[in-house]
């Protein structure tokens, strides 16, 4: 008897109160022209799948592109017709993103989160991202998602019973840290190092075909004929070799200048690593972009 209570309440512990408040959330589909299909699907299942906590609930796609098909497909984006999606879905909390893509592998992301209930933006949020790769894109999205999600739990915390407005606690100091070492800067350009490689072969390459160039035509001796006649003079005939050889090294010189290039431009945003420490004991400090 005493082992089954001490189970019912154990399990009383861990059920959630029926009234904690839940906030359910649309999550419209992004508006991204610019963007391959399979990018619009990476940023809107980013997006739900961030979104989605005990404490809030995300309305089915299938739900919302039904409602979006009776209403229309920019009814997201209109103010005076997203409270009848909203009451379509069931939803108290509409999520939309726009997302360009200005030049190749250059991202702008805009995500806001609208209170239909009270007809306000809860939070807009904007990032950029320049020379990204399909995951520096998702991480980006990922990033501006768990903020619109602290936006959420924010607008569903109760209201103060003084009838005063509730205001944030405000935010704690921290500690003041002594540096203890320099910044160490993480190991982290593969680009740099292929670049430079693929410059060394273009050079070689370029070097080698000019050799080629400057034999042909050379004499290349004048063995004996052997039924007793004068000899026969040789010469290099290297003019195709050379001009293959040539055009390839400069062709592989131009991508490793490229990726030297683009290598540099990355190697600026590296990773720093920081020792650091306090009263409280010692870490290590990363900058950079995860």
């Amino acid at each position: 008897m005493i082992t089954a209570s001490l189970l019912l309440a154990t399990l009383a512990t861990l059920q959630p109160a029926d009234d904690e408040p839940t906030a359910v959330v649309g999550v419209l589909p992004p508006v991204a022209p610019e963007l391959a299909v399979d990018q619009r699907v990476l940023v809107f299942e980013t997006i739900e799948r961030e979104l989605a906590t005990a404490a809030i609930e995300v309305v089915p796609r299938e739900r919302v592109d039904r409602a979006l098909a009776e209403l229309g497909a920019a009814c997201g984006n209109d103010g005076g017709c997203r409270g009848r999606l909203a009451t379509a879905i069931g939803a108290r909390f509409v999520v939309t993103t726009a997302v360009a893509e200005p030049k190749s592998s250059d991202y702008t992301v805009r995500l806001e989160v609208h209170d239909l209930e009270q007809d306000r933006v809860v939070a807009s949020f904007d990032d950029v991202c320049t020379i990204c790769s399909e995951a520096d894109l998702r991480r980006l999205v990922q990033e501006r998602t768990l903020d619109a999600k602290l936006a959420i739990e924010r607008a569903m915390m109760p209201a103060q019973t003084t009838g005063e407005p509730a205001v944030e606690p405000a935010p704690v100091a921290p500690r003041p840290v002594t540096p203890t070492a320099a910044t160490v800067v993480a190991p982290r350009q593969p680009l740099l190092h292929a670049g430079w490689a693929l410059t060394g072969a273009g050079i070689a390459g370029t070097l080698g075909g000019i050799v080629l160039f400057a034999l042909a035509g050379q004499r290349a001796g004048c063995p004996t004929d052997p039924r007793g006649g004068p000899c026969i003079p040789l010469v290099y005939r290297t003019v195709v070799p050379a001009a293959i050889t040539t055009a390839t090294g400069v062709a592989v010189l131009g991508a490793g200048i490229g990726l030297v290039v683009v290598g540099r431009k990355r190697a600026a945003r590296a990773t720093a690593i920081t020792p650091q420490a306090s009263t409280d004991g010692v870490g290590l400090v990363v900058r950079g972009r995860f």
